[in-house]
């Protein structure tokens, strides 16, 4: 325990900032209230205090109660040193909401011996995490709790601050010993079990049955066309490809019947990833062919079509929980059928980190071949929403404005050349300064931006340039399914990671230039990790192609509404509940949200009610 508030707290131990504090009745005891003044962007309160060594632990937890009127975000930050970087977490809460927030260690390197028995892997077994962002958990000098432009009338209580979970790797002496397969037959880590795994072969069939029956009770929103477009919405012009229009002060993308349409899409929707074997063959009780457990699973739940399938549900996956675009990195056997809107993307020759000058002329050559390649796949297919071209370049800094002018204005003018009304979707910017920004609006139709981080606190729209922007990649995961790594941003349990998806979703929903999120990824990481050793709980499905019932209720409770929350007030209302055989479909009532075909129940969400943070352009 850091901090319990109780008998003996001081309040000098505490150094409030935009925010007044004092001692309050928390769950069984004592807490410490915050009240934000409205003063400043980042209001709260940092506790520093003489190194700790909290090495033992996965990590921090306090427990948060909102006791504002509005939903609220809450962050902590934990650090060893006073300075970027250091380890962060978010909580999002409804009024009177308590829940625990929880900050994961990253941690700079893993203990020698494991790295010697683990590689080609992100994260370890026992709670090692590689991450940008990593803190020395041996020397904690430093924890503090904030919240963003909270606004008039908020407030929170914290209590019982503490160190959280054990930081657990395997002692070498049990890898040697008996440690070694990791997996099972179907790809799940051995050591630990999780509500839903997989037992063998004939929980995936029963589970594809299950589904299946669900699916069909729960076909996806009634007030949307083929294309997920808005049917009970404006009547636009219709063009018979996807295009963007600003409406009522708004951008938003407009279908190829010309309804208003929102990119709620997820990326890498496909047949799974393989994981290498070689050197490491011990890892594995088998190894399916080409090292990927999630295509050898649906084979076990399909048959010897299990591809055709496989490519049909999710197309029927999508629908019923209110996804309507298919993400970059896709399998073109899936996004090729004609049932969900899609992108794509192409190189366009040139390294990710791009050189000081661009030679213009093999550079448009490159992109004028690259190009031709693409056109007979998507050139008169009105389901291609757009195109993107690379993926988070890293852009020189002493010369980037006039990079960035000559690599869109070059991949522009090639894609209206041969591609002529799809739309150019920009090369999804990751960490690129203003000036990328500004070129991708003079050139781009739709700028792209991979962002990860838990709210949408600053996207860096630059000043004057009013165009459509596409939130491209974006995630959250826990350690609480059986994979070793959070991905790139933690939360506690599942039941906070559809929270923070939704609130994430309403927020680009709130914001006037979003026009879609598209979440990263389809499916979670193998454990064992892909070719680059990432191996991250990110996934609407696990490794066994089983939905996460949290990420699929929290999908389609958004969905329910989507269109009148980015318009409200326009067009006919969609009703927020359908009747089924089995009951309301995913609306969350005061029990939560309804169990899943398998009788799984989600964690309590509620309906998000998330306001966009007021610096916001």
């Amino acid at each position: 325990m850091l901090f319990d508030f109780e008998e003996g707290f001081s309040l000098a131990a505490a150094r409030s900032f935009g925010s007044s504090i004092a001692l309050a009745a928390a769950e069984g005891g004592t807490g410490l209230s915050i009240r934000p003044q409205g003063a400043s962007a980042w209001e709260g309160v940092a506790f520093t205090f003489p190194a700790k060594d909290l090495s033992a632990y996965l990590g921090l937890v306090v427990r948060v109660r909102n006791t504002g009127s509005r939903s609220l975000t809450v962050f902590a930050d934990a650090d060893d040193d006073n300075v970027y970087p250091s380890c962060k977490g978010a909580l999002n809460l409804e009024p009177g909401e308590t829940d625990t927030l929880y900050v994961h260690f990253h941690r700079r390197s893993p203990p020698a011996y494991l790295a010697a028995h683990f590689q080609g892997m992100r994260g370890l077994p026992g709670g090692y995490t590689e991450h940008w962002e990593y803190i020395d958990p041996a020397k904690v000098t430093r924890v503090q709790v904030s919240v963003f432009n909270a606004g008039p009338g908020q407030g929170l209580v914290i209590d019982d601050l503490r160190a959280w979970g054990n930081f657990a790797p395997p002692p070498e002496a049990e890898l040697l010993a008996a440690y070694f397969p990791l997996l099972d037959t179907l790809g799940q880590f051995r050591h630990a079990g999780w509500p839903g795994k997989a037992r063998d072969g004939r929980d995936l069939a029963d589970q594809a049955a299950a589904e299946a029956l669900e699916l069909s009770l729960r076909p996806g929103p009634g007030d949307w066309n083929a294309y997920g477009g808005w049917k009970g919405g404006p009547q636009l012009e219709a063009s018979g490809r996807f295009r963007a229009q600003k409406v009522e002060g708004k951008w938003w993308l407009v279908d190829p019947e010309g309804r208003l349409f929102w990119s709620q899409g997820i990326t890498c929707v496909n047949s799974g990833e393989t994981t290498p074997a070689s050197g490491r063959e011990n890892y594995f009780t088998a190894i399916p062919s080409g090292g990927n457990f999630r295509a050898a699973n649906m084979r076990r739940k399909f048959g010897a079509d299990w591809s055709a399938k496989a490519s049909d549900q999710a197309h029927r996956r999508l629908r019923s929980w209110g996804l309507n675009t298919i993400g970059n990195w896709s399998d073109r056997s899936v996004y090729s059928l004609g049932k969900t809107p899609y992108t794509v993307n192409f190189g366009t020759g040139q390294p990710q980190t791009l050189p000081a000058a661009l030679d213009t002329a093999a550079f448009r050559a490159s992109v004028k071949t690259a190009l031709a390649r693409l056109k007979p796949e998507i050139a008169v297919d009105p389901f291609c929403l757009g195109v993107f071209s690379d993926n988070e370049l890293a852009w020189p800094a002493a010369t980037a404005a006039a990079i960035a002018e000559d690599y869109y204005r070059i991949v522009s003018q090639e894609m209206k050349s041969a591609l002529p009304g799809v739309l150019y979707l920009g090369s999804r910017i990751h960490n690129a300064p203003e000036e990328v920004w500004r070129a991708a609006g003079r050139y781009c139709d739709v700028i792209s931006h991979n962002r990860y981080d838990y709210v949408l606190d600053g996207m860096p729209l630059p000043a004057g340039v009013d165009k459509p922007v596409m939130l491209t990649e974006f995630h959250f995961g826990a350690l609480d399914r059986g994979l070793p790594h959070t991905g790139l941003r933690a939360v506690f349990n599942q039941a906070q990671r559809a929270r923070t998806y939704a609130a994430l979703v309403a927020q680009c929903l709130a914001h006037p230039n979003l026009v879609g999120a598209h979440w990263f990824q389809y499916s979670d990481q193998v454990y064992t990790g892909r070719a680059d050793g990432e191996n991250y709980q990110i996934g609407f499905v696990d490794v066994c192609d089983r939905p996460y019932p949290e990420m699929t209720a929290a999908a389609r409770s958004l969905s329910g509404n989507l269109y009148m929350t980015r318009m409200p007030g326009a067009g006919s209302a969609i009703p927020r509940v359908r009747k089924t055989p089995d009951g309301p479909d995913a609306t969350p009532g005061p029990h939560g949200f309804p169990a899943d075909a398998l009788g799984r129940r989600p964690g309590s969400l509620s309906s998000p009610g998330f306001r966009l943070p007021p610096a916001l352009p």
